[in-house]
């Protein structure tokens, strides 16, 4: 995918971009687990561009200020969502 996706990975990639696509993760819907997973996406992303950051081979490639923004948002306490009508209580982000 260096040069541009074949017309399958593009195919893929646009499935995947139309799952997402217009999502407001501010919602807490109990029927919709992509707000969700997009903000656990986030801040799985974060993680790995703070380790990232943090091996000297990599650690050209991430800015310094990108970093600190990762570990900014990793500081950030989880976002809980209620899990309505679940014995559960409620579930961490």
């Amino acid at each position: 995918m260096l040069l541009g996706p074949t017309q399958d990975q593009f195919r893929s990639l646009f499935r995947i971009a139309r799952l997402f696509w217009q999502v407001d993760v501010d919602r807490e819907d109990p029927f919709d687990a992509r707000p969700e997973a997009l903000r656990k996406l986030y801040r799985a992303t974060a993680a790995l561009v703070t380790v990232m950051s943090e091996v000297p081979t990599s650690a050209a490639v991430i800015e310094m200020k990108t970093a600190e923004e990762a570990r900014r948002i990793l500081l950030e306490p989880a976002i809980s969502i209620p899990a309505q009508g679940l014995p559960l209580g409620s579930v961490e982000v």
